[in-house]
């Protein structure tokens, strides 16, 4: 260091303080879209299933359009770990939303007998159960879920659940726990 001069030192701090600058403000480019950012992790660790699933949320959020394209990318994430619940769980969700419920079924019970106690796949199979008329098994189903995790969706989908079944009852008690949970939700008021 001291066999090179002043003038030439202050020369290779300056070249290094923009190589750092530059490196900085790509990163930062790349934080700014969490498509490029999960994209970029899938690159650089292609054997972990949580940057496809990330990388499929960002497309869908990005673009609701693009739903076919966030399939594949979960369908990677289970290739990569077919245990992999969440994958399953929102492989599900775009089958559900495009009307491939009987599919989107069938997946969320896979992640099920993966995981029996993974929550949201439990949610979303009870509402989708309720929405497709089978009452018995959503009702059981959404027990199970609001016993270990009351949530706001569980409980009003119970509720119906409950309604369409003929127990007033058993409706009211869980739309009072769900105003317990949030005061102003509308919808369990009514």
């Amino acid at each position: 260091y001291s066999l090179v001069a002043a003038r030439e030192r202050r020369w290779i701090i300056l070249g290094i303080g923009i190589a750092l600058a530059l490196t900085s403000a790509h990163r930062s480019l790349l934080y700014a879209d969490a498509e490029r950012l999960w994209a970029d992790a899938v690159a650089k660790t292609p054997g972990n299933p949580r940057a496809y699933d990330n990388l499929a949320a960002a497309i869908i959020r990005k673009d609701s359009t693009r739903a076919e394209e966030a399939e594949r990318v979960l369908r990677q994430a289970i290739a990569v770990d077919s245990t992999y619940v969440t994958a399953w769980n929102n492989l599900a969700a775009i089958a559900i939303q495009r009307g491939r419920a009987a599919e989107g079924r069938e997946l969320l019970e896979h992640a099920l007998r993966i995981n029996p106690d993974y929550v949201d796949a439990s949610e979303r199979l009870g509402e989708l159960l309720v929405k497709s008329g089978d009452t018995p098994t959503a009702i059981a189903n959404l027990e199970r879920v609001v016993a270990v995790h009351p949530s706001e969706e569980a409980l009003s989908n119970l509720a119906i659940a409950y309604m369409t079944a003929g127990r007033r009852d058993d409706a009211k008690s869980a739309l009072r726990r769900l105003i317990e949970l949030n005061p102003h939700r509308a919808d369990a008021l009514s």
